[in-house]
């Protein structure tokens, strides 16, 4: 029996060796002369980038990187995207930085946008690779044709794009059921100095409650709003534009709002910046007419009045993290006593290698709830959210850290088990 026990363990000492070579039997390759990669693209399926493009090792921490590849993106006129990919290289790269744009088009299939998005990626690394052992594997082909740029293509829309979408939900128990049914239509042109956006949308949502003793509540919300902007680019800083629109909201006790907003706005920064940096402030003053469902707090059942907004915005993103932060003032005039002011920001940080810090909130101090019904809410209405209730203030607050330990190396492609 000793015998036997014994040989079993040799056994378990064999297969343990012969499936974990140690590093004195390793043979130097290809890859452990090869650039280290951090690849912060958010939008892109990882396992795929590594397939097509084996010949850098991608690793798990910027700080571990040789090349931390950076990618951002804005939507354009179409409804397609620029994606602006960053390379920003480290230690022995840390002189140069890259950078590569291209477009996507709302037609386009997932498997197109991955593919441009791995072409541009090789492109980009190329000049990181003249000095690895790949350099000799890597060739750049081209396609001969003519040198006249083509004529831009003809648009019979004119940049006008349209979208329309109707969805629905429900769900269900013995005691509880909901239904909500929301539709929304956009039209849209968005060209180099001129953009126009309209957009409809419309919501219904039902719930009922069966309490043990046959009880039952109804709870009833509709909404819907109509908004028109436009806006016209007077420089790379200054930008002039207008809102417009209609609404209106059982919850919000408005049977129909009705508001005219001229506006004009000052970036710090060019716009030509705003995937990167943003800093400038939003004003805009102009008259409203509210309609109430019920008679207000204020014993209006309709009223007209001015309102004026204020808002600084700052977004920031580099390789150690990102910073946004936003602050607004709106109040009637020149009612001033009637505002509200509000404020929100969100931190990421990359604090040492492996540690993040992640820190987001927003508060505000309300004091122009002009729209609350007179007769209150009663203690169903409360509890079911069926009407809007005085609120002073509100806030939220989200914070942690995370860290990240062990081999810095993430090239392994192994999909198994991540239907």
């Amino acid at each position: 029996m000793k015998s036997i026990h014994t040989g079993f363990f040799l056994l378990i000492i064999v297969l343990f060796c012969g499936t974990h070579p140690t590093a004195v039997h390793a043979q130097q390759s290809y890859k452990d002369l090869t650039i280290k990669v951090f690849l912060d693209a958010p939008w892109f399926e990882l396992t795929y980038i590594r397939r097509q493009i084996p010949y850098v090792n991608y690793v798990n921490d910027p700080m571990d990187a040789d090349l931390h590849i950076m990618v951002t993106r804005k939507s354009t006129g179409s409804g397609g995207m620029q994606y602006t990919i960053s390379f920003i290289g480290q230690y022995t790269f840390a002189s140069r930085k890259d950078e590569l744009s291209f477009f996507t088009y709302p037609d386009e299939t997932s498997d197109e946008i991955r593919k441009k998005f791995v072409q541009n990626l090789s492109l980009g690394l190329i000049p990181f690779l003249i000095n690895t052992p790949y350099k000799d594997r890597l060739s750049i082909t081209y396609e001969p044709g003519s040198d006249t740029l083509p004529a831009g293509p003809t648009d019979p829309w004119n940049g006008w794009v349209f979208y329309t979408a109707v969805n629905g939900w429900m769900s269900f128990q013995e005691t509880y059921q909901n239904l909500n049914i929301w539709s929304n239509f956009n039209v849209s042109q968005i060209k180099d100095r001129w953009k126009h956006q309209f957009w409809f949308s419309n919501n219904y949502n039902e719930s009922n409650y069966i309490l043990a003793d046959d009880r039952s509540y109804r709870n009833i919300t509709r909404s819907w709003g109509a908004h028109n902007r436009s806006v016209l680019a007077i420089s790379d800083h200054w930008s002039l534009g207008e809102m417009a629109g209609a609404s209106a909201s059982t919850y919000s006790n408005i049977k129909l709002n009705l508001y005219l907003q001229p506006a004009i706005e000052y970036n710090i920064y060019p716009y030509s910046q705003s995937n990167e940096r943003r800093l400038g402030f939003n004003y805009s003053i102009g008259p409203r007419l509210n309609v109430y469902v019920d008679t207000t707090i204020y014993n209006k059942t309709r009223e007209l009045f001015l309102r004026q907004s204020l808002y600084l915005r700052y977004y920031l993103i580099r390789s150690w993290g990102n910073i946004g932060a936003s602050a607004g003032y709106s109040s009637l005039v020149p009612d001033f006593a009637k505002y509200n002011l509000s404020g929100n920001f969100n931190l990421s940080i990359r604090i040492i290698k492996g540690l993040s810090y992640n820190l987001s909130g927003g508060a505000s101090i309300t004091r122009d709830q002009i729209s609350l019904p007179k007769k209150g809410a009663t203690e169903e209405e409360i509890l079911l959210q069926k009407k809007a209730m005085r609120s002073r203030y509100n806030g939220n607050l989200s914070f942690g850290l995370s860290y990240r330990f062990g081999s810095i190396y993430n090239n392994i492609v192994n999909p198994r088990f991540e239907l």
